[in-house]
Formats: structure tokens, sequence, C-alpha cells
């Protein structure tokens, strides 16, 4: 779950690598606020840069972590990391 410092918007959404969907739970870690908050934890304070070159300050408050299955140059597959979500 994030919520926006200025206005207490919460949102929850999973980080993917396809496009955003807010509506249906979807942000892009290649989307500014994905790159913002990729790798962060529960109760970090994230600043997701601006286009009129300002800061948005969003608190992750809470991170739900899933494996993920990535598959390596030899066809096997291994799950090293989690995928974060944040519910």
């Amino acid at each position: 779950m994030l919520v926006f410092a200025d206005d207490h918007k919460r949102i929850s959404a999973r980080l993917t690598e396809g496009a955003d969907d807010l509506e249906k739970g979807r942000l892009s870690v290649s989307s500014p606020l994905g790159k913002s908050i990729l790798g962060a934890e529960e109760g970090d304070e994230v600043e997701l840069p601006l286009e009129n070159g300002k800061q948005r300050k969003v608190l992750i408050e809470s991170v739900e972590k899933s494996p993920i299955a990535v598959t390596v140059s030899e066809g096997t597959e291994n799950s090293p990391e989690g995928a974060a979500a944040v519910a």
C-alpha cells in the first residue's frame, strides 16, 4: 500500500514489467513511481520526481512479496528473490 504525503491518497499495486494499469493494480517498474519504490521496504518514504521538477513524497505502508520464476540460459528455473507488491 502506497500513501501519498500531500493528499493522503492510497493505492495498492503490484510491480510489473508490463505497462501501468492502476485500475487493475499494476504498476510498471519502468514508470517514475515504479522506479522510485523499487527495492523499498515497509515504512520507507521515497520521493517521486515530478515533471515540473518538484518531488512528491510517498510512504510505503505495506509490502507483500511473492516468489517469481526466473528462467536461466540452461533452461532451469530458480526463485532467488520475490516480486514486490505494495498492498
